[in-house]
């Protein structure tokens, strides 16, 4: 959309709910107040992200799982709370002795069915006033349940539990390596794509013309996990000193180190393109009087 006072629009998140799937049409509408609004991912206007697929994406959602989850959770809930609604007011059982008349009975009745908080009952041989309650137990099953579906839940999203309860594992110092590093990545590389096919392309057109697409521009995230990035430059500053010993002890032996074959070897980024030139060994032997580095330092002023 644009925003007036700027050279450049923003995106306008819409709320998904309202995507709508034409399958004889085979296209996207947005149900909006005016109507449905057909969607050309791509086009300038909108850009649809569709990471399960560009035809029902809904179908590799988790949908089904967390429903099930949800369903059975609420469940529990609300029986538990009619459990303990029960619990809480137990019956109240009043005994009268066979002998009792109707009028004593209906009479003791009455009193028992105002029962209150401080109620206090004065009460003769043969009659008896009690609570039935239960044995407490019940409830037990409610709580497992919801234990059940809130474990679910975590599964489903995480794949483990271990970075949620922080159970055995948590401080395995490669727990988080691995743990959906693979579903992270897939979602920053979905995002990814979308932005450079659909956003980027577009932008860059309505700005700087056709030809600037030629030059090349995308983004992508690193979603390399902290630990990695130390470990990485731990690594290059072995190669460094590596190269750096590796150089001073071929000197001495007349040879020279293949610093780019080492790079390569240990995955070392380098910029080839303003190089310096070669230093090329020459072939007459070192003389006794001179330095271990002297034929080294005559093939650099040579190149």
């Amino acid at each position: 959309m644009p925003v007036e006072g700027r050279d450049f629009p923003i995106f306008v998140r819409l709320d998904p709910q309202f995507l709508w799937y034409v399958w004889s049409e085979n296209r996207w509408y947005f149900r909006s107040a005016v109507g449905l609004l057909p969607i050309v991912p791509g086009d300038g206007r909108w850009v649809l992200h569709t990471p399960g697929g560009r035809v029902s994406p809904w179908k590799g959602g988790l949908w089904r799982a967390l429903g099930r989850a949800y369903i059975r959770k609420d469940h529990a809930l609300m029986h538990r709370d009619n459990w303990e609604a029960k619990l809480a007011n137990p019956a109240r059982v009043a005994t009268a002795p066979a002998g009792a008349t109707e009028e004593a009975r209906r009479g003791f009745f009455a009193r028992l069915m105002a029962w209150g908080v401080n109620t206090v009952f004065s009460l003769t041989p043969g009659w008896d006033v009690k609570l039935l309650e239960s044995n407490g137990r019940g409830y037990e099953s409610f709580t497992a349940t919801i234990a059940e579906q809130n474990n679910e839940f975590v599964i489903s999203v995480a794949g483990q539990t271990v970075t949620t309860d922080g159970g055995a594992g948590f401080a395995n110092a490669d727990i988080h390596k691995s743990i959906r590093a693979d579903l992270i990545k897939e979602t920053a590389d979905g995002l990814a794509y979308t932005i450079n096919t659909q956003g980027l392309p577009a932008f860059i057109v309505d700005r700087f013309g056709e030809g600037a697409l030629e030059d090349g521009c995308s983004v992508e995230w690193d979603v390399t996990p902290a630990k990695d990035r130390n470990s990485e430059a731990q690594a290059l500053v072995a190669v460094a000193s590596a190269i750096t010993s590796l150089t001073a002890a071929l000197t001495v032996h007349n040879l020279a180190l293949d610093a780019e074959a080492m790079c390569v070897r240990f995955g070392v980024p380098v910029d080839t393109s303003e190089a310096p030139i070669p230093i090329k060994m020459l072939d007459a032997p070192v003389d006794a009087g001179k330095a271990p580095g002297a034929s080294l330092a005559l093939a650099r002023r040579a190149a």
